[in-house]
């Protein structure tokens, strides 16, 4: 079985959302990133999903201006549509949608797990973290007899 690898005929600067209950953690690990990348940071969980999934209904520009056509196999054709483009153009938060989530694991009301799974969008790659490692052992500690 080949996979098609599928890349973006365009780039455009979109927003990385960054999740995390410790401040402290929130503002270093936006220091470390390049200054020319735009970050969103929250502090709750429930704040970062409202935000996410208020604009879950676009769907990438991909989908939306580039359509291909099969039908004649010794020449397939990508369509661009200008029309839909041109609206994209004019769209002045087009760089705000979200393409990157970066989320602590471990966080009070809502986990990162919990998080993730309520996110309306497929096209969000998520990456989630943790700093806590599991002090409780996995199985008793076999006995001397």
């Amino acid at each position: 079985m080949s996979e098609t690898l599928q890349l973006a005929p365009y780039y455009h600067p979109t927003t990385i959302c960054l999740v995390d209950d410790n401040q402290a953690f929130l503002r270093s690990i936006s220091l470390d990133l390049p200054p020319d990348w735009c970050c969103l940071s929250f502090l709750h969980a429930a704040d970062a999903l409202r935000f996410i999934n208020a604009d879950a209904s676009r769907a990438p520009l991909a989908k939306r201006c580039f359509t291909s056509d099969n039908s004649d196999p010794g020449n397939p054709t990508i369509r661009l549509d200008w029309q839909v483009l041109e609206e994209e153009m004019q769209i002045a938060d087009r760089f705000a949608q979200i393409s990157v989530l970066l989320v602590d694991y471990a966080m009070p009301a809502m986990n990162g797990l919990e998080l993730c799974a309520q996110i309306r969008s497929p096209h969000i790659k998520k990456i989630l973290l943790t700093g806590v490692a599991d002090e409780k052992p996995r199985c008793k500690p076999s006995m001397p007899a």
